[in-house]
Order: C-alpha cells, then sequence, then structure tokens
C-alpha cells in the first residue's frame, strides 16, 4: 500500500532553492519524501540518504529537459512504495543506503511490474563489484570519481533502455573480463536470450513470462548491449555459437 500523506513539512512551494518541488511530506510511517510539481514523459526517483548529494544531483537532473524529478527519498523502502505509486522509468540510487545496499535496491526493482531501469552511483572501484552490478541488472552506473556529464548521460541512456557504464566504471568491467559472455546477464536476460535465439519474438515472450511488451525490450536492449550485438539476428548467431540451443 502506498504511504499516506498527512503533512506537510519543510521547505514548501515557490521556494526558489527548488523550483520543481512541491513540498517535503511526512508520510503516515514518518519517512520524508519530496514530492515534485508535475510529472512529465519520464519520470525519475532520487534515492540517496545524504540531503547534501540528493540537492547536488537533483539539480543536475533537472538540466535534462524530457526527464522528470518526480520524487526524492532517502530511504530504499520508501523507493519502492514510490515506484508502486509513480512507476518512473528511472530510479537514480546510491551504491549505499541505510538499511540495504543499491545492488540489493536494484534486484527488488527488478521483480516489479512495470520494472524501472536503474543507474546507480558510487560503490567499490574494483573488477568484482562492478560486474556484481552489472549482473544485477542495472542500466546505468557512475562511479563518484566520474563528471557529471558521465552521470546525465547514464540517465539518458536508461531511459532510452540501453547500458550504460561510465568511463571509470567500464575499464573495471572490461579490464578484467576478456570478452563479453551470458555470464555478465541476469538469469531473467539468460532467459530471454534462449527465448529470442529460439524465435520467439517480444510479444510472445512477454506473454510466456507474465512481462509487459516494454519490459522484454528493455532486457533485449541490455542483452545487445551487454554481449556487443547488434540485433536479433546477432543474439541467435551467438547463442548458437555458444551451444545455447541446438540446430
Amino acid at each position: 500500500m502506498a504511504p499516506r500523506l498527512i503533512r506537510q513539512q519543510g521547505y514548501c512551494c515557490g521556494d526558489p532553492g527548488y523550483p520543481n518541488i512541491s513540498g517535503v511530506y511526512i508520510t503516515d510511517d514518518f519517512t520524508m519524501l519530496a514530492i515534485s510539481k508535475r510529472i512529465l514523459e519520464h519520470p525519475l526517483i532520487l534515492v540517496d540518504h545524504r540531503e547534501l548529494v540528493r540537492e547536488g544531483l537533483s539539480r543536475l537532473i533537472n538540466e535534462l529537459a524530457d526527464i522528470s524529478l518526480a520524487a526524492q527519498t532517502g530511504d530504499g523502502l520508501a523507493c519502492l512504495r514510490l515506484v508502486e505509486q509513480i512507476q518512473p522509468d528511472v530510479v537514480v540510487c546510491s551504491a549505499q543506503l541505510p538499511g540495504m545496499t543499491g545492488i540489493e535496491l536494484m534486484t527488488r526493482l527488478r521483480d516489479m511490474h512495470p520494472s524501472p531501469r536503474t543507474v546507480l552511483v558510487g560503490g567499490q572501484e574494483s573488477h568484482d563489484w562492478v560486474n556484481h552490478a552489472v549482473r544485477a541488472g542495472v542500466s546505468g552506473l557512475v562511479m563518484q570519481r566520474d563528471s557529471s556529464n558521465e552521470f546525465l548521460a547514464a540517465i539518458t541512456a536508461a531511459r532510452d533502455g540501453r547500458l550504460y557504464l561510465s568511463s571509470i566504471a567500464n575499464a573495471l568491467f572490461s579490464g578484467h573480463s576478456g570478452g563479453a559472455t551470458s555470464a555478465c546477464l541476469t538469469p531473467r536476460q539468460r532467459e530471454i536470450l534462449h527465448l529470442y535465439a529460439m524465435g520467439q519474438g517480444t510479444k510472445q515472450i512477454a506473454y510466456g513470462l507474465g512481462l509487459s511488451v516494454k519490459t522484454v525490450a528493455t532486457h533485449r536492449e541490455q542483452i545487445l548491449a551487454r554481449l556487443g550485438l547488434r540485433n536479433t539476428t546477432d543474439l541467435i548467431r551467438y547463442a548458437i555459437r555458444e551451444g545455447m540451443i541446438e540446430l
């Protein structure tokens, strides 16, 4: 059940420092949420427990004309409730949150229908950690030392259903991977890859798995990006080469 907004607190509508925020609310479970004035074509939820970081990231996000910062919170559980209520296209979250990690939140978001695409900010600068994030289904990964341009590029790619690894994250991921393999895919993505390779179309796969067509199409784009492929024909060739299907 979505949280009930019971009173407004903090800065108010019209605050020049927050031109797109209608107010901060306390829900009936005492979670603080900041709700946007408007929801545009591509709503986004920002999750970070550090208020100063949220303020900085929200200002960057507001530079993107076709993406709306629909809500922000510092709590992973509150994010899950907001996703049910708003159904955003993108969730941007910190790698470390109180009570759960960013990857744990991503995993729970991935099981929701519809499932938002996720951009993870921060984390360990190691191959193992980046590989773990990619396998968990991240749509965008930006490290703390990356530029604001990379942060915005990750959000844009996630909005479009593409995988984006920042220059630092990509170097960590590819430096030890020795070439893209299906190990970089989530179990769901390997299942969808197999179904595409068996000749099923997006609508047929969506119906068979109980997913939306949009979710399956997003998985397809992420599979292509992670394996360095261009189209469904390449997917079939890859599956044959890897012994995933028999001729």
